[in-house]
């Protein structure tokens, strides 16, 4: 098996809209705190290839997905067709939108470009980058270290607080279950540098 792995930067510059929270009103950004950026993981084992994709963004919407999947089948649909390829978001609330919410930030097509090209861009390293390797797994249960942030109030509120000021009479299922996946190469090093 093998395996490589690339991260590439999509933060915006400040004056751009953030998406996640309509009490922004759509104001724009200010400043930036902290880098967003891209993941890819790119796994060969023989013809099974696989791709994930992880976007420090609220969500990655249809629209947006559409625009991915075509330019990475360009340079790499017989090597990564589109049912080997996984998408996911970090769920952050000061990213730019990237998923059609009412209030909750404005679509800007040419950030969406840059998502787009410097997607690419990092699978292209990722594949550049394969290298032997060995994959190790573990899980570990944690209890209480997330919440289900919807909870239904003895007077039928719902709200989305850690300790409300009423009886909570039901809420959702919380996961304690963490997975951890370390990729090393046969001699047992880690076998992704980035």
């Amino acid at each position: 098996m093998k395996c490589g792995f690339a991260r590439a930067d999509i933060t915006p510059q400040p004056g751009i809209t953030l998406s996640g929270f309509v009490a922004r009103c759509n104001a724009p950004s200010v400043r930036v705190r902290d880098r967003l950026g891209v993941s890819a993981l790119y796994i060969e084992d023989g013809p099974e290839n696989l791709l994930v994709l992880s976007h420090d963004v609220l969500g990655v919407g249809p629209e947006l997905l559409a625009m991915l999947n075509a330019a990475i089948s360009r340079q790499w649909h017989s090597r990564i067709p589109e049912e080997r390829r996984l998408f996911c978001a970090t769920h952050n609330h000061s990213a730019p939108a990237t998923v059609t919410l009412v209030g909750c930030g404005i679509i800007e097509p040419a950030y969406w470009q840059v998502v787009v090209e410097r997607t690419v861009a990092a699978v292209g390293e990722a594949i550049a980058g394969c290298v032997e390797a060995v994959f190790r797994h573990d899980r570990i249960t944690a209890p209480g270290l997330n919440y289900n942030r919807r909870k239904v109030l003895d007077n039928g509120r719902v709200v989305m607080t850690l300790l409300p000021d009423r009886p909570v009479v039901r809420q959702g299922p919380a996961w304690d279950d963490f997975l951890f996946i370390r990729a090393e190469t046969p001699g047992g090093k880690p076998s992704l540098a980035s």
